[in-house]
Parts: C-alpha cells; sequence; structure tokens
C-alpha cells in the first residue's frame, strides 16, 4: 500500500480552501458537497453520496462508485487514522468499484523510465554507452509520456549490431556487424573445414527483450485524487457531528432565507400596498422575487412577522385574517 505523497500533496493545495455544505443527512442517505467559497474558484469541487451500501464520489472528474458494507463511511473510516492523518489503500478500494476496475489505471511515463533505467544499467557493462545512445535515441522522434510511442521507441532500439559465427565442432568463431557477412564467413568456413563443420549465426545486439511482461500502469491521478478525498471529507462531516455544528447551521441557513423573504415581501406589499394581504397574494408577490414554492402557510408566517415588527397592520375576522400595509 502507498500513499502517494505527491497525490496528498496536491490534494491538500487543492482543498485548502474547501467548505462542506451538508444538502441531505438521513441515516445512510447522505449528500455532502466540498467546494471553495463562493468568491473564489470552484475547481476541484466534489460530492460524496451514500445509499444503503454504497458511495458515489462526483467532482471536477470522473465518477467513481465504490460498493462494499452497509455503511460505506464506515468502510473508508479506515483510512482516517486516530492523529487524523489520512492514509488510502487505492488497490482495495479500486476492488470495490462498481465500474470499469481497469479503467482507473493508466500508463505511467515514471514506470516506463524506471523499468528502462533498469535494463540500461545491467547492459551498460557489456554495451559501454548504451545509455547515451537511447537518449539519443528518444530525442530523435519519441515522446513518451505516451505509451504508444513508448512501446515504439523500444522496439526499433538497437545498440551495438554484432553479429557472431561460431563452429559447433571447433573453437572457429567471426564477428561482424553484418549477418550476411558473418553467415557468408560461416559457410566458408565449413567449405575448408568439412560438412560437419556447421554453426550459427547469433546476433549479439543490445535489444530490450520480454517488454510485454512490464508492469507500465499505475492509478490514474483522479482516481488517488479521489482516494484522498474521501476519508478526507468523512472525517471533516464526522468533525461536524461531533460538535453537533450541523445543527447550527441548517438554523442559521433557514433564518438568512427567511430574512432576504420576508424582505422580499416587505418591498412587494410596498409596492402596492393597496387591498387585502393574504397568503395566498404573499405567495404569488414572491414568486417573481425567486421564491418558489413557497406554502399558503409559510407565507401566513412571513405576513404575520412583519406585522409584529410593525410592518403591517393586522385584521382579525371571523372567516380569516389579513394584512396591510402600514399608512405612510
Amino acid at each position: 500500500m502507498t500513499d502517494y505523497p505527491e497525490i496528498a500533496d496536491r490534494f491538500a493545495r487543492d482543498a485548502v480552501s474547501h467548505q462542506l455544505t451538508v444538502l441531505h443527512d438521513d441515516g445512510l442517505y447522505r449528500h455532502l458537497r466540498f467546494q471553495p467559497p463562493p468568491t473564489t474558484s470552484s475547481c476541484y469541487w466534489f460530492d460524496l453520496i451514500t445509499i444503503p451500501g454504497a458511495l458515489i464520489f462526483q467532482g471536477d472528474g470522473d465518477t467513481f462508485a465504490f460498493r462494499r458494507v452497509t455503511d460505506m463511511f464506515e468502510f473508508f473510516r479506515h483510512g482516517i487514522r486516530r492523529d487524523g492523518s489520512i492514509h488510502i489503500n487505492p488497490v482495495y478500494w479500486a476492488e470495490k468499484l462498481t465500474s470499469d476496475r481497469d479503467s482507473v489505471m493508466k500508463y505511467s511515463q515514471k514506470l516506463f523510465e524506471e523499468e528502462v533505467a533498469r535494463d540500461l544499467a545491467a547492459a551498460e557493462e557489456d554495451y559501454p554507452g548504451i545509455t547515451e545512445a537511447w537518449t539519443e535515441h528518444l530525442e530523435d522522434e519519441f515522446n513518451v509520456e505516451y505509451e504508444e510511442e513508448a512501446r515504439r521507441a523500444l522496439d526499433e532500439f538497437r545498440f551495438g549490431e554484432q553479429h557472431r559465427a561460431s563452429c559447433s565442432e571447433c573453437d572457429w568463431q567471426f564477428e561482424d556487424e553484418s549477418c550476411t557477412v558473418a553467415t557468408l564467413k560461416l559457410h566458408r568456413h565449413r567449405k575448408d573445414a568439412g560438412e560437419e563443420h556447421a554453426g550459427t549465426v547469433r546476433d549479439l545486439t543490445f535489444v530490450f527483450s520480454d517488454t510485454w511482461e512490464w508492469g507500465l500502469k499505475d492509478f490514474d491521478w483522479w482516481f488517488l485524487w479521489a482516494c484522498h478525498g474521501i476519508p478526507w471529507g468523512i472525517a471533516r462531516y464526522d468533525r461536524l457531528r461531533y460538535y453537533r455544528l450541523q445543527d447550527l447551521a441548517p438554523r442559521q441557513a433557514q433564518a438568512a432565507v427567511e430574512f432576504r423573504r420576508r424582505t422580499a415581501l416587505l418591498a412587494a406589499i410596498e409596492a402596492d400596498p393597496s387591498g387585502r394581504w393574504k397568503p395566498s397574494r404573499a405567495v404569488t408577490a414572491l414568486r417573481p422575487a425567486g421564491f418558489y414554492p413557497v406554502s399558503p402557510g409559510t407565507a401566513g408566517d412571513d405576513l404575520a412577522a412583519l406585522a409584529y415588527r410593525g410592518h403591517l397592520v393586522r385584521h382579525d375576522e371571523p372567516d380569516c385574517t389579513w394584512y396591510e400595509a402600514v399608512a405612510s
């Protein structure tokens, strides 16, 4: 297991100003949003959504759905240590994806370069200068940021062009850059020494071999970013619940909405003070201001609150209650 520290550092930078908004929180049904303040860039926002048995991560990149246990927050809390640090397990977590698990694996130039360096270091003693030759080979026309180009660079690289002809009956040997020349020399040796002096021509040129066995895929950076974001987000959600901040936040938000709605209603009444103001009329007046839907009960509470603060006059009649603007 690795925590991919470079991705951890990137996530820390990307999410440094992220704020948590609880859009829904009802048992195993949750919708949490993490994003920068509205006055800043919205880059790298993400949501954590849970239903019984599944967790969905969605945001600025690909969406990932995980399935393992009934409460997936419990599953990912294993990535949160007691000191609050985050430790991810992308190999194990990728096994819990409900979608194509191979889709989170991408070609890695870093792994390619590590494999090449290992082979070149082993060959340098027998092929002096091979590492420099490889560098020049890449500079000619290959961009190994892409797997297809990297594979082509491997297939087309040859160094130390040399062919050795050897006799199976005696110690005779001959080497030349040309396979044709070495083959002709072997035929001449057989003619001169006798038919039993058969042999082979071996290509001594260095080429990369068995590269199909190389593991050149690693986790895509966005999947690793998501792996850091999930336990990080859960930790903030847990802190919110532990300090019961979730009780305070909705009340503050509700108060702010009520203030804006009642201010809009008072402005509508002052613009048209004539006649009786009842909940149905208030509902209609609030719609152009962007407050829709508003129930008659809520509109009635808003009218009563404005009257309580002296902005309206309340009239209670046997069959209804209505309001009118205070005479100026």
